[in-house]
């Protein structure tokens, strides 16, 4: 499964072809760590729910430069609606694992390990893959899609949706993250896609 998204900036290209390193790691307070070992189970937490109200949202992708000709029969408005619409819903549906590729990042210690008392667990991605593509402990999670490295860019270069003939923009919605001073690098996600993909 690769997507590029490409367009005459190359800021807003995305690589979606899963990564298969032998390892990532999860850093977490021991709280919930524990959580993990004993259920034997990942936290996948709701898009919506990330610290960033940013990440995964719809408004990364330019919706506004609609000519009249992609705006029949509905007219702008209803017809900006109806496109945006799909991926308003990925937003509020996507339920997203977030790893790193490395274990010893002071910052994933400090926001994620509750300020360097937590744990970093490593996972080894080859029977992570396995264990949630068969479903075993992992309701509902049959479809696993793989783990994508996630793109840091500046994000108020939006790609245009309707430039790019309604092109699926998934995973650049679902991978893109702001490009900030401090930025985390080596972070990659796993994502259960949803049922409609």
């Amino acid at each position: 499964m690769n997507e590029t998204l490409a367009s005459e900036n190359p800021s807003t290209t995305v690589d979606a072809e899963p990564q298969r390193p032998a390892l990532l790691f999860k850093y977490l307070d021991a709280q919930g760590a524990a959580g993990m070992l004993y259920n034997g189970n990942l936290q996948f937490t709701n898009a919506t729910k990330f610290n960033d109200p940013f990440d995964c949202h719809p408004g990364l992708i330019d919706f506004s430069k609609i000519s009249q000709e992609q705006a029949k029969p509905w007219g702008v408005q209803d017809t900006i609606l109806l496109k945006s619409n799909p991926y308003e819903r990925n937003r509020n549906e996507a339920w997203i694992c977030c790893l790193s590729k490395v274990n010893h990042s002071l910052p994933m210690w400090t926001f994620y390990a509750k300020d360097h008392t937590g744990v970093c667990i490593g996972l080894d991605v080859e029977k992570v893959n396995a264990n949630l593509q068969s479903g075993r402990g992992y309701i509902g999670l049959h479809n696993f899609s793989g783990c994508y490295d996630v793109q840091y860019r500046d994000i108020i270069d939006k790609p245009d949706f309707f430039e790019r003939d309604n092109q699926d923009f998934f995973y650049y919605q679902m991978l893109t993250k702001a490009k900030v001073k401090f930025t985390l690098s080596k972070l990659p996600r796993c994502f259960k896609p949803l049922a409609s993909r």
